[in-house]
């Protein structure tokens, strides 16, 4: 029960699970909250491997006791987790891939089957087949053959998707009916990012989490919990996922991801990995906001420009934060009057809001925040 992946970057959030744990404490529904790169899912899956008795296979995630249904950048995380594999080729590398991989196929466990397209799940089986080809002793244009394999599958399978991966009523349903199906043995189920589910399901979360079957054990995690229904946060143990501290951030890019000086972050680390240029990042949050001091749109051109290079990598929110950080930068330096500000900020998260709770395209969803914040006075 040492947690030792967790505790590399949450060492107090480690112990006090490890404790609990000993004593026979924790319940059957806990949440864990946090801003994203904080270690929110790691102390998820570590939790469900150790209830399940499997704690060994973390990176792996070799068991069929498990579902996780996630939302995040996993095109950014696979991406960056290949690219990391193709230049060490060692055991560590391998490992950090197939944990993220894992994470996104467990999304298409076979208890979901009826809840969506045949054909998804069957892309899911051939990457998943295709992960037993990976081997870092494999000769290296052939591992390298393997890994464009493998990358052109889960980008084919991500894109087919479309969207984050939000879960829905049909799926929450299907969960508690493999929840209830033999209970003499322990199940888990990892929620991600509930709150930006629709009404519907996250009340037939409320159901599942009101009488969970014996044995079950089920595992919210939030980037947001002060958007989750009240009587959710009554019916689970909540463990607040603090940001890491940044001694241990700077510990583990340099110890375990083996990350250059110049990147300050882990977050930063899976989107330089990935491609992401998030220089350009900077410079097209600069612009945005420019055109918002001055009331204009954002010309056309510049608009798909802006789109294509956000789509690949499921950026917009990033930039969107970038946008609301360059904002208020600018008000504490008198540029934009502070009451603008504010305003300006409040139509951005109103928008992105709305946008997750009714699955709204992203693209929509930046031209609406663009015309919003040009019209506002």
């Amino acid at each position: 029960m040492s947690f030792e992946h967790l505790r590399a970057t949450q060492p107090q959030l480690a112990d006090r699970l490890a404790l609990e744990l000993e004593k026979g404490l924790v319940p059957q529904c806990v949440l864990f909250a946090g801003s994203p790169y904080s270690g929110k899912m790691t102390a998820a899956v570590e939790l469900a491997m150790t209830l399940l008795g499997q704690s060994n296979h973390f990176s792996t995630l070799d068991t069929s006791d498990l579902v996780i249904i996630s939302s995040r950048d996993t095109n950014v995380r696979v991406r960056a987790a290949i690219a990391d594999f193709r230049r060490k080729r060692n055991r560590r590398s391998l490992e950090i891939l197939l944990f993220q991989l894992r994470v996104l196929l467990f999304s298409f466990h076979q208890s979901l089957l009826d809840s969506g397209d045949k054909s998804l799940f069957e892309r899911a089986a051939a990457v998943s087949e295709l992960l037993y080809d990976i081997d870092p002793e494999l000769e290296e244009k052939r591992l390298g053959e393997r890994l464009d394999k493998l990358e052109k599958e889960v980008l084919a399978l991500l894109d087919k998707r479309g969207g984050k991966g939000l879960f829905n009523i049909d799926q929450i349903r299907l969960i508690h009916s493999y929840l209830m199906y033999d209970s003499s043995r322990e199940k888990c189920v990892i929620l991600e990012n509930i709150e930006d589910v629709t009404p519907g399901a996250m009340n037939s979360i409320l159901k599942l989490l009101e009488e969970p079957p014996q044995g079950a054990h089920i595992i919210l995690v939030s980037k947001n919990m002060g958007r989750i229904l009240d009587t959710i946060l009554s019916r689970v143990r909540k463990y607040q996922v603090m940001p890491i501290r940044s001694e241990l951030e700077r510990e583990y890019l340099t110890n375990v991801l083996f990350a250059p000086m110049d990147i300050s972050s882990i977050e930063d680390y899976y989107y330089t990995l990935s491609g992401f240029d998030s220089k350009r990042l900077e410079r097209e949050a600069s612009s945005f906001v420019d055109l918002i001091e001055r009331k204009e749109n954002t010309p056309s051109a510049a608009f798909s420009s802006l789109c294509s290079f956000l789509e690949p990598y499921s950026a917009y929110d990033r930039f969107l934060s970038r946008v609301i950080s360059e904002i208020r930068k600018r008000a504490l330096a008198s540029s934009i009057p502070p009451h603008l500000a504010a305003r300006y900020v409040d139509i951005i998260s109103r928008c992105s809001n709305e946008a997750i709770t009714y699955n709204q395209n992203r693209r929509v969803m930046l031209e609406r925040i663009s015309k919003e914040l040009s019209d506002e006075q």
